[in-house]
């Protein structure tokens, strides 16, 4: 395991210029998909250490909070999780009735003034998550917003862990269980790299991944999001 190093930052908490490049990476997607499962996940860790709670209490998946999920998703209304497994589930299932109870229980004002605090300028939660016909109560009224640079900073944190709590979702990121994006693309490489974790995202508007991999005893975070395309093979490229 190669070791970890603190993440050199700039004055305003953003990723120093000589560890990050970017193309267009300051310019908001299109949509931010699942990839806004990430932030929520800082937000959530950030509450639990600003109001000393325990990620073993228990959450109320309220039936108002259905929507449809990808087949394998594992939190049912109804029903009562540890935070840990709930918050988990978002990351590794993608799992959107985890998500909106997540929003619920977090509340907008918070979540995004959580991001402002952590210098994620660009980041912002504003509506729950919807599957294919079936919208959750109380939805929301604004827009899911953020960009490749904001999430890779997050990323790259995480993997720094540089907050209380980064070792869960750092966790949760290498159990990912969508493997077609960034997973495959490494592969594809044929270098000796090593595939930490992901995130992905995909809907009618964006398709995109963030990922940790290791070459050698270096990391890296790789951040692709790609406008008005669903094309995973040109993602892999």
């Amino acid at each position: 395991e190669s070791k970890r190093e603190p993440l050199e930052l700039t004055a305003d908490g953003q990723l120093n210029p000589k560890q990050c490049r970017h193309f267009q990476g300051d310019t908001p997607m299109a949509s931010a998909a699942s990839l806004i499962k990430l932030p929520i996940a800082v937000a959530l860790l950030a509450k639990i250490k600003r109001e000393n709670l325990d990620l073993d209490d228990k959450l109320y998946i309220e039936p108002g909070n259905f929507t449809e999920n990808s087949a394998g998703a594992s939190i049912e209304i109804g029903n009562e999780y540890p935070l840990r497994k709930v918050m988990a589930q978002m990351i590794q299932e993608s799992d959107n009735v985890a998500t909106n109870q997540l929003i619920d229980y977090l509340g907008y004002d918070a979540m995004n003034k959580t991001m402002r605090s952590l210098n994620y300028p660009q980041t912002r939660i504003g509506h729950k998550l919807i599957g294919a016909e079936a919208a959750p109560a109380d939805f929301g009224e604004g827009i899911n917003q953020t960009t490749t640079n904001d999430i890779t900073a997050m990323m790259a944190n995480i993997y720094g862990l540089n907050r209380p709590g980064d070792e869960e979702i750092l966790t949760a990121l290498s159990n990912q269980q969508d493997w077609e994006l960034g997973y495959e693309g490494l592969k594809e490489v044929r270098l000796q790299a090593k595939w930490l974790g992901e995130k992905t995202g995909q809907n009618n508007l964006v398709i995109a991944t963030t990922m940790a991999m290791a070459i050698g005893e270096e990391r890296y975070v790789l951040t692709v999001a790609i406008d008005e395309d669903s094309d995973i093979y040109t993602l892999r490229e």
